[in-house]
């Protein structure tokens, strides 16, 4: 039964898009996990993005911070992100401190929510911005030897500048332990943006590395 609803998650948010054949993105994500104690983790989280049917490669970001989680249904995290991301040819840095709080419930005994609201302070070399960022993830519990982990999630961005919400990512995917302290992860990425009053997609495969030490 929890596999096979599974899968018709993961089915309905792939096929949902209407435009696989178009440009493809691959984004390659690492984590690094320090625990410190119980209820606090030091991570590191470098990111790595191609474009243009993966021959592209325009954006880097690399992600530095504390989780701390005082409860089971709780976790608050600041963190610092440095961005560097290629536009017509030539690159720009972006430095980005956010503070992040996710909130977690449990439904019935197979499914984990979570709502993760994020607050981002978008330096740049021309101006600063303010952009709010929500994620809404539903997760199965683990499965199988491997300790299978599927999921559907959906984020949404409201840009304070513009006073707009101008984009939206819906995910899809599976997180799965290949040895101890080591999960790999294999996701697909549906994004919407907005400029100039115009809505723009593009798919995306994101792989994820993730060590726990």
């Amino acid at each position: 039964m929890k596999k096979s609803f599974c899968w018709v998650l993961f089915g309905a948010a792939f096929f949902s898009s209407k435009s696989l054949l178009g440009n493809w993105q691959c984004w390659s994500h690492y984590e690094i996990v320090n625990s410190i104690d119980n209820n606090l983790d030091f991570k590191i989280k470098p990111q790595f993005r191609c474009g243009n049917n993966f021959n592209d490669h325009y954006y880097t970001h690399f992600d530095m911070g504390f989780d701390w989680g005082p409860t089971d249904w709780f976790v608050f995290a600041p963190y610092y992100r440095h961005v560097n991301e290629k536009r017509n040819g030539s690159w720009s840095v972006e430095y980005r401190p956010h503070l992040n709080a996710t909130f977690k419930w449990k439904v019935l005994s197979y499914f984990n929510l979570s709502d993760r609201g994020r607050l981002e302070f978008r330096i740049k070399e021309d101006k600063t911005t303010l952009r709010y960022t929500n994620q809404f993830t539903l997760k199965m519990s683990k499965i199988t030897k491997l300790e299978l982990q599927p999921f559907i999630a959906e984020e949404f961005f409201y840009d304070f500048a513009s006073a707009e919400f101008n984009k939206n990512r819906v995910y899809a995917g599976t997180d799965f332990k290949v040895i101890k302290n080591l999960k790999v992860g294999l996701y697909y990425i549906l994004e919407s943006s907005k400029r100039d009053n115009a809505w723009a997609t593009k798919n995306v495969l994101q792989t994820s590395l993730k060590y726990n030490f």
